[in-house]
């Protein structure tokens, strides 16, 4: 019996526990199959091969398995197989013979077998097997996370734009002679690198959520797959489903752009034909495996988004034949429909002809086989097969009579654009939807007192590759764009998701930025470098009079702020305290300000930035029973105060224990601040505190 248990994991993160995983953890995968996503490592058993007989270990394993007894009966996989079928072998099942020639040297099956797993929906956690496993998973979850350090990759294509019109033409001259009504033409992307394949696929993921993503490797091989694409899934009951993706559209550069492209593939009669003719052989592909007269089409068709296009999908269903298995099914039915063409046996018959290079892993198909018999499995596109430090990426689109070439040109740079992307770590940028270097983008934008510049900006703070609170940061921006009257050129969904691929790449502390002015949008990170001195003691601030134009609005320029907190530093101080011209103190140069007189926490509330940590602390002060007053304060007031802090993103809670020449209290920190400070470190020492920003 397989033993399946629940574990009180809160906020599991299985890209981050991926992430810490080591060469300790052989044989690893990771699967997402929709809203569940598996882990597994160590298993008893691995097939790898290129022939048919493979497929046929894989068969006889499956025949000597006994379903395991689990009271989780919604959860997926609790032991099985894991595996990857590729394309070329793919033909071999159906008795086609693909011609020998050059291709990525990923092997024709690659599958693993185990005992054991990890299973999450992101709500709740299991684990499969044994108390030994148990503990090994644990230690891995209370190890830090690891940096993810990557270099650049030099990709060349297999080929030119004028080879490509050339194929094109050919496909064109197939459909005009009636020998195939549609045809995908792929070709290859490849270079050596010698990044850390996990490390390369945990970043890959984190910036480009993949309903169906998949890491799988064995030996000298691994699979690194970003698939948007269901293939077959069969239920312990039987039941079938598929998700053939036909029609691609590029996301927008804002809201009403993406609304528009959504629109035209949506409308677009070339694209609707192309999903109805697949739909209509995966339809075909459906009968010859269930029961007779159960194939229906679901859903015609529907529109959904990834972080680079815009796609559409049919969903078909049906019952499993009397008899078969879904691994049977499974062979059954590759390739896929959506990556060969109509009718699909002469459509791989002219891919045979036309393409350069054996595909190998791409457009073959990722699986998990449960014990109990329920199948997942996947289309492999998006994805990077690796064997040594060799990596190759496929690209391909379906031709119809009414494509144009520049447009499926255009189509395949689009798919493989987040894989060419730049990996430096340095400084990670993106801007107007694009990953770029420094030297693409304009340095100034970086630089706080860049007086000319008009915008707003946004500052988070990420930890273990996890931005806090991204929502309440979204939400101050379209409030700082509001009150600014700016008109974003770059819609919030797309910049949340630059803000998430970029506090992937770090796994200690960061600094995320956003700055946005009329044309641009950028969003940048870089490390920070850990300090408790002011725990220890506290610092000096300095006031300065000054009032910002649109204190409720993070705004540039920024330059007075910046050039505030300068001056301040070379005297010695450690903030400056902004004071208005009635000789109120308002809030730091970057910084929120509190103060206790006689046991009470005081804090304004009257032209300045309401900070995210700064709603967090009075939170949490009233969690600890802490007598909150919002009211205003003359330096000479605060000076005469008990204690004294400032918040930010990067510090938290910073105690003050001078004010210009006026030691604050008795000049130490004091007791209500200690308590905050204890009780905000108990938070982000269990991980609800990361994230906090002013």
């Amino acid at each position: 019996m397989t033993l399946v248990r629940e574990v009180p994991w809160p906020r599991f993160d299985p890209i981050a526990f991926f992430r810490r995983c080591d060469e300790r953890e052989v044989g690893l995968s990771f699967v997402r199959q929709g809203s569940w996503t598996i882990i597994a490592w160590q298993p008893s058993l691995t097939i790898i091969g290129n022939a048919q007989e493979d497929i046929v270990r894989i068969q006889t394993l499956i025949r000597m398995k006994t379903p395991p007894r689990t009271s989780c009966s919604n959860v997926p996989f609790v032991s099985g197989i894991i595996g990857c079928i590729g394309y070329d072998l793919s033909c071999h099942l159906r008795g086609m013979t693909v011609r020998p020639r050059k291709g990525d040297g990923f092997p024709g099956v690659l599958a693993h077998d185990y005992r054991h797993a990890i299973i999450t929906d992101g709500r709740r956690t299991f684990i499969s097997g044994g108390d030994a496993f148990l503990k090994d998973a644990e230690s891995i979850r209370r190890l830090p996370d690891r940096a993810i350090s990557l270099s650049n990759m030099k990709w060349e294509s297999d080929l030119t734009i004028s080879a490509y019109r050339r194929l094109f033409r050919s496909v064109k001259d197939a459909i005009n002679q009636g020998s195939v009504y549609q045809l995908n033409l792929t070709y290859a992307w490849r270079t050596r690198s010698s990044n850390d394949r996990r490390r390369l696929f945990s970043l890959l993921l984190a910036r480009h959520p993949a309903e169906y993503g998949a890491y799988i490797e064995a030996e000298n091989y691994a699979l690194l797959s970003l698939s948007p694409e269901r293939f077959l899934a069969v239920d312990a009951q039987g039941r079938i489903e598929t998700r053939p993706v036909k029609g691609t559209a590029p996301r927008g550069r804002n809201e009403t752009e993406d609304a528009q492209h959504m629109r035209t593939l949506s409308h677009d009669g070339k694209e609707r034909a192309e999903l109805a003719m697949i739909t209509d052989l995966l339809r075909n592909d459906l009968g010859l495996i269930s029961e007779i007269g159960s194939v229906r089409v679901a859903e015609e068709r529907r529109i959904f988004s990834t972080p680079s296009v815009w796609h559409a999908y049919s969903r078909i269903t049906s019952q499993l034949a009397s008899g078969m298995t879904a691994f049977d099914a499974l062979c059954e039915c590759l390739p896929g429909g959506s990556i060969t063409g109509c009718p699909k046996r002469s459509a791989i018959e002219h891919i045979d002809r036309l393409e350069r290079y054996r595909r190998g892993a791409y457009t073959g198909t990722v699986f998990t086989l449960a014990d109990d018999g329920v199948l997942g499995s996947s289309i492999v596109i998006r994805a990077l097969s690796a064997r040594g430090k060799a990596l190759t990426l496929g690209v391909g689109g379906g031709i119809v009579t009414d494509s144009l070439v520049d447009a499926e040109w255009q189509e395949t740079l689009a798919k493989a654009a987040p894989f060419l992307a730049p990996l430096e770590d340095a400084e990670c940028l993106w801007m107007d939807g694009a990953w770029v270097t420094i030297s693409r983008m304009h340095r100034s934008m970086l630089d706080a007192k860049n007086a000319d510049m008009k915008g707003i900006f946004e500052t988070m703070y990420a930890y273990a590759g996890e931005v806090r609170l991204i929502e309440n940061h979204m939400r101050r921006l379209r409030r700082s764009a509001t009150l600014t009257h700016l008109s974003l050129p770059l819609s919030l969904p797309r910049i949340r998701s630059a803000v998430t691929g970029i506090a992937a790449r770090f796994s200690s502390p960061a600094k995320i930025k956003i700055v946005a002015t009329k044309k641009h949008v950028l969003v940048y990170g870089s490390p920070l470098m850990a300090t408790h001195e002011h725990t220890k003691t506290g610092i000096a601030a300095q006031t300065i009079s000054l009032e910002r134009h649109m204190p409720a609005a993070k705004s540039l320029p920024n330059d007075a702020c910046a050039r505030a907190r300068e001056q301040a530093n070379r005297q010695g101080f450690g903030e400056a305290l902004l004071v208005d011209g009635n000789g109120h103190v308002t809030e730091g140069a970057y910084s929120n300000v509190f103060w206790v007189k006689s046991g009470v926490l005081h804090t304004t509330s009257k032209n300045i930035l309401l900070g995210i940590a700064r709603g967090e602390i009075l939170s949490l002060a009233k969690s600890l029973g802490i007598i909150i007053a919002f009211d205003s304060v003359t330096t000479a007031d605060l000076c005469e105060a008990d204690e004294c802090f400032v918040t930010n993103a990067i510090t938290g809670i910073v105690p003050v224990v001078r004010i210009n020449a006026t030691r604050m209290g008795t000049g130490r920190i004091g007791r209500i601040t200690r308590m905050l400070m204890r009780a905000h470190n108990e938070i982000q020492k269990n991980g609800n505190a990361r994230g906090i920003s002013i």
